[in-house]
């Protein structure tokens, strides 16, 4: 978790985005890797009070936080509308990559993310 938040704060949310599809398309991550294991433990808790789904659901309000700080930062209009649109993208490219060749995901990722910032 502590390199999202890294990479998060020092690349902004565009580059962050086209991060989500590098580690999907395995260049940085291990064999056996799964997708994001907060979305994976939601799924698996549908109880919206399990303990488990409660974590996951406070990881992800987090990221959006932090990326709405950041996308503040660059003069957004509405940062928390935006930060929940590229949090729906980045989450999207963790299942995504599990499912589909990604050879364009990293540069669909950064390009959505831009059109959601002009």
């Amino acid at each position: 978790m502590v390199g999202w938040r890294w990479r998060a704060a020092r690349w902004g949310p565009a580059r962050f985005a086209g991060g989500a599809a590098i580690w999907n398309r395995g260049e940085d991550r291990a064999p056996r890797y799964r997708g994001c294991p907060f979305l994976n433990l939601a799924t698996e808790f549908p109880d919206q009070n399990h303990p488990g789904r409660v974590i996951a659901r406070d990881n992800k309000e987090e990221m959006r936080a932090r990326l709405a700080t950041i996308v503040a930062k660059l003069g957004v209009r509405d940062p928390n509308r935006t930060a929940s649109q590229i949090a729906l993208i980045i989450n999207g490219a963790f299942v995504t990559g599990l499912m589909a060749e990604p050879a364009d995901l990293r540069r669909d990722l950064i390009d959505a993310a831009m059109k959601l910032l002009a």
